[in-house]
């Protein structure tokens, strides 16, 4: 797919959650890649500090160390806008012993990204959404037409 025809199919499902990110550092690496700006940032008390400016907690931010979790410690999330997306991350904790989602570590967003190469990265996802909403479609039409067609053979059957 083009990115012209990403973007068309992005605004058409609107919002998804993307599994392309295992965990955190594959995000850090995605977020180094794209030199991503952060909007908005919710945290555990313990990650920043009263005293943190916004220049410190960039600075957290770029330490892989604070990205690291357990496989499926993380989660993000897109929002598909006219002109626009959002990307919304969430980072979490997890027990030693197996990793099991225990707090949330951190939530970031990425506000008003243009569709650019950045929307090519999440193609796969994008198409697999496309595809089941397209198959929700044909299902729902499928529906009417078998209901169509039930009366008819009733009708049929009661002449």
């Amino acid at each position: 797919m083009t990115i012209k025809e990403i973007t068309k199919a992005a605004k058409i499902i609107q919002d998804i959650q993307v599994r392309k990110f295992s965990h955190g550092a594959e995000f850090f690496r995605f977020y180094k890649k794209h030199n991503l700006e952060f909007q908005e940032f919710e945290c555990k008390p313990f990650f920043i500090f009263s005293d943190d400016t916004l220049e410190k907690i960039k600075e957290k931010l770029n330490d892989i160390y604070n990205w690291a979790t357990y496989s499926g410690g993380i989660d993000v999330r897109l929002e598909f806008n006219k002109t626009s997306f959002d990307i919304f991350v969430t980072v979490y904790d997890g027990e030693m012993l197996n990793g099991a989602r225990t707090s949330m570590r951190f939530k970031v967003k990425f506000k008003n990204l243009k569709y650019t190469k950045i929307i090519k990265e999440f193609e796969e996802a994008i198409s697999y959404k496309l595809d089941d909403l397209a198959e929700d479609f044909y299902v729902a039409e499928l529906e009417i037409l078998k209901q169509k067609r039930i009366k008819e053979i009733k009708k049929e059957m009661l002449k």
